[in-house]
């Protein structure tokens, strides 16, 4: 069987808490949502936590909620998913990028100390694929000049920082549950904070936004029941399998590109697409939290032994495998030379996987910075790929993957 690249972790009990939702016509409200919003926060460890649409309306709020003057500068990476800086910028503020640390991926303090001038307001601390930032020295360099810390930790949750949870350090903290993430909602977000007057003006915005319509939910549910099916080995091995393997041989990327949002889509980011989980989200929510644990777990375990197979080869680049934190590996990145002929190769022998979903944002056409440089990230970008690492592998599978790479390192003189 072909192993696929992603899958979407979802059981009888999240498929019998939608129907039962649906058949009890509690699709958009109920009591579930503040119940999962209590649950959420206690396991962050924070004393409020609001349900919302999407992890992008999490930080459109957040920000929102701070009062910026317009052209404030917000510290971002500049190695993450694009829609960071953009919705900074579509709030009327000014990205400042930084480079990647080389172990982590992360924002590098050092560097984050080089950009802050008297317009720097706050700094949006980003937990690449489960790795935590260096909270210490990032809440120091925000203490000391008055910012205010976001972490972003929309693919970090349940990840830790010497025994704390990520979300639970910073002013503000926002999650996402797209079905790519460590939990799902079929989308949604939540926003985190243990400050009373900062919660107190994201409730008064999120009670001023639209409701989730009826399209979008069952989109989100069709998306995620078509994807689960589709990610299944016996159904992609017989169907999507085949059509990967087509295109790389006709050296296309378009199954890729399939999957991929259309930038300039970003642009029409407003208050308008803020809404409030609806209750059918939030009954998933609760399911998905009581086991995110085991699901952590596993991706950690599936990651230990991934990087113990790759750590002796030459010229492999991992994030550093750090005693102080807790990784959850949302996803497991590994740098190669020759990318497109790797990632065909492991094609062939079974082993679904692709380039790296994050982008040297800077460089984009939304920012046009001239002139930039940042050649960690520019690395990250150039290099990296995303190999196979969800829950719902079983340790035979992942050992099978470690044999399948090492194979085609081999043939690639990189062992």
């Amino acid at each position: 069987m072909a192993i696929p690249r992603q899958s979407v972790n979802l059981t009888s009990k999240e498929f019998k808490a939608i129907c039962k939702s649906i058949l009890s016509r509690n699709i958009f409200s109920g009591a579930e949502v503040e119940d999962f919003e209590i649950q959420f926060a206690k396991y962050i460890g924070v004393k409020h936590a609001l349900a919302l649409s999407s992890g992008r309306a999490a930080q459109y709020l957040a920000l929102k909620s701070l009062n910026l003057d317009a052209q404030s500068e917000i510290i971002v990476p500049a190695y993450t998913f694009y829609i960071v800086p953009v919705i900074v910028k579509l709030l009327g503020l000014k990205p400042i990028f930084v480079d990647a640390q080389p172990d982590t991926y992360n924002l590098d303090p050092n560097e984050i100390v080089k950009k802050i001038t008297s317009k720097t307001k706050c700094i949006i601390a980003t937990h690449i694929a489960g790795q935590p930032c260096n909270l210490d020295k990032i809440i120091q360099i925000a203490q000391e000049n008055n910012l205010y810390v976001i972490e972003d930790c929309a693919e970090a949750c349940g990840s830790e920082y010497r025994g704390k949870k990520v979300g639970s350090f910073g002013d503000i903290s926002y999650f996402s549950f797209h079905v790519s993430k460590n939990m799902t909602c079929l989308g949604g977000g939540m926003l985190a904070t243990n400050n009373d007057e900062i919660f107190k003006k994201i409730q008064k915005l999120a009670n001023e936004c639209n409701t989730v319509s009826r399209k979008s939910i069952l989109k989100n549910l069709i998306y995620a029941f078509v994807l689960y099916l589709f990610t299944r080995p016996f159904i992609f091995t017989f169907s999507a399998y085949p059509v990967i393997i087509l295109s790389h041989l006709f050296n296309s990327d378009w199954v890729d590109r399939m999957f991929k949002e259309d930038l300039s889509l970003s642009q029409k980011i407003s208050a308008k697409y803020v809404a409030k989980m609806v209750n059918l989200q939030a009954v998933v929510g609760i399911e998905q939290l009581h086991r995110l644990e085991e699901m952590n777990s596993q991706r950690i375990r599936n990651a230990m032994i991934l990087h113990d197979t790759l750590k002796d080869c030459k010229n492999i680049g991992m994030q550093e495998v750090l005693p102080w934190v807790k990784n959850t590996y949302l996803y497991f990145y590994a740098q190669v030379p020759n990318r497109k002929k790797i990632l065909k190769k492991l094609a062939f022998c079974g082993v679904d996987s692709k380039e790296d979903g994050l982008f040297i944002c800077p460089g984009l056409d939304t920012f046009k910075e001239t002139g930039h440089n940042y050649p960690v990230a520019e690395q990250l970008v150039s290099s990296n790929i995303e190999l196979p690492n969800f829950p719902s592998l079983k340790e035979k599978h992942i050992h099978r993957i470690a044999r399948k790479i090492r194979k085609v390192l081999e043939e690639f003189n990189l062992l």
